[in-house]
């Protein structure tokens, strides 16, 4: 029997999570009484993965990241000859992060908001 889509999602999201099979197996009995994914009823494995979606680390979205980058080349100096060097070492400085893909939601927020000063700033 092939998996269905929701137990895929269940075993991937479990790799995400970094979970063992114990912890895993675990987090089901505790929750619903079972020991596997495939004795939970639909709507289980629904609720089952939107609590293991809570336990991912929040980041920011592909628009954020998107607008982040293409405003830092706004006002690279470098004309990002660096690749994402500078932008790398103004992430660590202010949110102690390498990558824009590893900012919360709230983070990226507010380093557009940097950036959008800084780009105003240039251009004054």
């Amino acid at each position: 029997m092939a998996y269905s889509d929701k137990i895929k999602r269940i075993h991937t999201l479990k790799k995400q999570l970094g979970w063992s099979d114990d912890i895993y197996r675990a987090a089901l009995e505790g929750s619903y009484g079972v020991t596997s994914c495939k004795e939970l009823t639909e709507s289980q494995k629904l609720a089952f993965i939107d609590a293991m979606r809570a336990e991912l680390p929040q980041r920011a979205s592909v628009r954020q990241i998107w607008k982040i980058k293409t405003d830092w080349a706004k006002i690279d100096y470098s004309d990002m000859q660096d690749g994402d060097k500078h932008l790398s070492s103004f992430l660590s400085v202010r949110f102690k992060v390498e990558k824009p893909e590893a900012l919360t939601p709230r983070q990226a927020h507010l380093c557009i908001q940097i950036i959008q000063k800084m780009i105003n700033n240039k251009n004054n």
